[in-house]
């Protein structure tokens, strides 16, 4: 079979790119394992430095305070704290990594997988019985229209006095739902009191319609914006439940349906009127995080969170050398929700009785260097080819590990394809088109590369137009960058292309690689990935052409007179929207098998980009640790998964 026609056969060989060599532990039953191995009880010190901090980087008025507030929360931190601890949601995940089925949906409030009509417009939940609320509200059971509630929630418009900073609907992901469920948009708009598309004909179904068949669904109802938030326990017919009154940040009096719930939740007083309520004592501001058990939370009822230590303590105020000297001294038990630094990694691995306090996991964002195929020489799809051929990527990896960034340590790993591997349930997960030895680049076969391009004139592999000259690049002004990009510009010289990089600070950098008028030629050291782990939520906002004036750094897509109109000499550029529309309403494994074909189409067909790392989370712990793991949803360490030795207490 040639290669063109493999391309986009998921051959059975496939499969077995997971690496397992021990024979496979269903899901259900590797969770069973995880959660009877060891006794619940002890307090976990999990340091979150400056979490509430940088969660909300929009400036907002000193009386609004949207950490925990699971409508505005938009960061992987936020969003473990609810899956592992406080909200319950239709769906799931079971807080492991992507090889032990990590990014899954499961069902979790709802008692099964939902059932999809045969033509895909419309979704039924049914709801397990029983799940009660925390305190103050143990008495008060999840019913179908908590949902609805989250659900209005989500897209009622923002308070006036933020909207401009925050946006015209109050949820942050409002727009994974304004657009498919029917209804909704007249509801933001203020068109319509309800969002029609909703329906709950009992207590325990919830009826989702939509305006189109939308594969991924169930993974936008694992998003803590559809949580349950419980009706006013004085005025059930009150809009928004307990919630309402909270425009300025409902997370302070959160009502958990996890194993754990704010400490002081118990004494909030949902009688009293917003502004004169009291937030649960367990939330201090800058400060420190406190979760207590649940008591309403039945571990028969909950099949995904093991949930073994009885208190999490969040210490807040530190930094992440501060902290990581406080694990070696047994004062933390880890650092939540950052890289622990490179020293003290390495520190470890020499040490043979300390080596296995250290864990490695991918996670979902990749470095990448787009490359924009509306600007000469990268409308050549063989010059893509040749850069992708000659940049030494062991080499930008060793640089990315080298110093943190202002968010943590990199700590990049290999990759040789577009997607993270979640998305893909790891099917991609050894393939790479554009393997070279060690990963440092080959200049022979890039330069056979460029001899095929419109660009080499003589077909010595060198680019002789001048269009290869002082080709504009951008990068961010941010540690190892300007030195990454050195080493690119080095790197393509060989094929002959120069790079004029320039070097800005922060947002203007991404403002200046994705605002097509600029006609940027390609960035260098920005990283990219999806709210939850499906191609719609990855490849969409970067391939597709209805969202080219968001991340669509390649301008895959654009339409002729969309290139016109910004001033390209192009009139022409790759498109996948067909290939992107046969993937969207696709259900489950069809859906994540389609995303692999596209992923390796654009590899070998299109190359965009030039993928070099995946942003790996490296975590060490306390000698008191003695089970964890990586959620892949969110990347970030799984404090329910996290069991406590007995003698530590």
């Amino acid at each position: 079979m040639g290669r063109a026609a493999a391309l986009l056969v998921l051959v059975a060989t496939l499969a077995g790119c997971l690496g397992e060599s021990e024979e496979p532990v269903e899901p259900e039953q590797r969770q069973q394992q995880a959660t009877l191995e060891y006794e619940r009880g002890g307090t976990l010190r999990a340091a979150s430095p400056d979490i509430d901090l940088y969660v909300y980087p929009v400036k907002l008025p000193s009386s609004f305070d949207y950490f925990l507030d699971p409508q505005r929360l938009n960061d992987a931190s936020s969003w473990e704290l609810f899956r592992c601890c406080l909200l319950r949601t239709l769906l799931s995940y079971n807080g492991r990594t992507t090889s032990e089925g990590g990014i899954e949906p499961r069902p979790d409030l709802a008692a099964e997988m939902p059932d999809v009509s045969p033509d895909g417009l419309t979704w039924t939940f049914r709801l397990k019985e029983g799940i009660r609320y925390a305190p103050p509200l143990a008495a008060t059971e999840v019913t179908a229209a908590d949902f609805i509630r989250a659900l209005e929630r989500t897209l009622r418009p923002s308070p006036k006095s933020v909207a401009k900073r925050i946006g015209t609907e109050l949820g942050v992901y409002s727009h994974y739902y304004l657009d498919v469920i029917a209804g909704a948009k007249e509801f933001a708009d203020g068109q319509a009191d309800t969002i029609s598309g909703l329906e709950a004909p009992d207590d325990r179904t919830l009826l989702v319609h939509l305006t189109r068949p939308t594969g991924d669904l169930g993974y936008r109802f694992t998003l803590a914006a559809t949580a349950p938030i419980p009706p006013h326990p004085r005025n059930p017919a009150t809009r928004l439940g307990v919630a309402a009154g909270h425009d300025d940040g409902y997370g302070r009096f959160l009502v958990s349906t996890g194993p754990y719930m704010l400490e002081g939740s118990e004494k909030v007083d949902f009688t009293a009127p917003p502004t004169q309520r009291l937030p649960a004592s367990g939330y201090v501001r800058g400060k420190s995080l406190t979760l207590v058990r649940n008591p309403s939370w039945d571990p028969a009822a909950d099949d995904l969170r093991p949930a073994y230590a009885d208190r999490i303590e969040l210490p807040m105020a530190g930094n992440v050398e501060e902290d990581s000297r406080k694990v070696d001294r047994g004062e933390l038990d880890l650092v939540f929700d950052a890289n622990a630094p490179v020293d003290q990694v390495a520190r470890y691995e020499r040490d043979p009785e300390l080596s296995e306090r250290t864990i490695t996991v991918p996670c979902d964002w990749v470095f990448a260097i787009p490359m924009n195929t509306a600007v000469r020489p990268f409308d050549d799809i063989h010059v893509r080819k040749a850069v992708s051929l000659a940049i030494n990527k062991a080499g930008l990896r060793r640089l990315l590990n080298a110093r943190p960034f202002w968010w943590g340590y990199a700590w990049g790993t290999p990759t040789g394809h577009l997607s993270i591997d979640a998305i893909t349930e790891n099917l991609l997960v050894d393939y790479d088109p554009y393997r070279t030895p060690g990963d440092k680049g080959l200049v022979a076969r890039a330069r056979g590369e460029m001899a095929r391009s419109g660009y080499d004139q003589d077909r010595d592999g060198i680019c002789d137009d001048p269009a290869c000259k002082r080709v504009r690049f951008v990068t961010w002004n941010e540690v190892a960058l300007p030195r990454m990009a050195a080493r690119v510009r080095d790197d393509l010289e060989q094929i002959g292309i120069t790079l004029d990089v320039h070097v800005e600070e922060d947002y203007v950098a991404y403002q200046t690689a994705t605002v097509p008028k600029t006609q940027t030629a390609g960035t260098i050291g920005d990283l990219w990935g999806g709210e939850y782990p499906n191609g719609s939520s990855y490849f969409v906002p970067r391939f597709a052409r209805p969202e080219l004036k968001g991340s669509n750094v390649s301008m895959i897509g654009a339409t002729k007179a969309q290139l016109e109109n910004w001033g390209y000499s192009a009139r022409s550029v790759p498109n996948v929207d067909a290939r992107i529309e046969r993937c969207l309403p696709l259900v489950g494994r069809a859906q994540v098998e389609c995303w692999a074909q596209l992923d390796q189409y654009l590899m070998e067909k299109v190359v965009p980009w030039v993928p070099y790392a995946l942003h790996a989370h490296t975590y060490v712990v306390s000698d008191r640790v003695a089970d964890f793991s990586i959620d892949q949803f969110t990347a970030q360490a799984s404090l329910d998964q996290v069991a406590i030795a007995p003698r530590s207490d």
